[in-house]
């Protein structure tokens, strides 16, 4: 291999000269570089995002370190931000539990795959009422006066205000 060429890390090609980009130690072609830097965009906004949502939800100024270092941990471990996110929102704001930010690790940890069902469960509900024809053809239905004669109401059903 000569000098001077590298081999893109993400797909595989052969780049020869200056057309590479390093991104975490690793050489990348020009176009799977451009889709790393915006998929880390991507992620930093949403860790943002949900650094405002635990402010918001725990009445916060800042998050503390303690609670910054373990959602780092959960980000390397896999979880996303969003997934994070919507476990806070199951657990506090849906099922109604108090909120206490010394029992968070133990709440993402424990309730993660509860909240990642429950929205599951509630995405496939939108997108089956989104199926639903809701436009139905009114029904009529056809009474005669003979038929109404022959049921069980009292003859007098409707009273005069006097009598009440």
């Amino acid at each position: 291999m000569p000098e001077n060429s590298y081999i893109c890390n993400k797909c595989g090609q052969r780049i020869i000269g200056n057309l590479f980009k390093r991104y975490n130690s690793k050489s990348y072609c020009v176009g799977c570089y451009s889709v790393l830097i915006q998929e880390a965009i991507k992620q930093e906004q949403d860790k943002q995002k949900l650094y405002k949502y635990i402010k918001e939800l725990f009445v916060l100024a800042d998050c503390p370190a303690e609670v910054v270092n373990m959602i780092e941990s959960f980000l390397k471990d896999g979880k996303k931000p969003s997934g994070i996110e919507a476990t806070l929102w199951y657990y506090y704001e849906i099922l109604g539990n108090k909120t206490d930010i010394s029992f968070i690790g133990k709440t993402i940890r424990e309730q993660y795959e509860n909240a990642k069902k429950y929205v599951i469960e509630q995405q496939q509900i939108k997108k089956y009422n989104e199926t639903v024809n809701l436009n139905v053809a009114p029904r009529i239905i056809k009474i005669s006066s003979s038929s109404l004669n022959n049921t069980n109401f009292s003859k007098k059903t409707s009273y005069n205000m006097e009598d009440l």
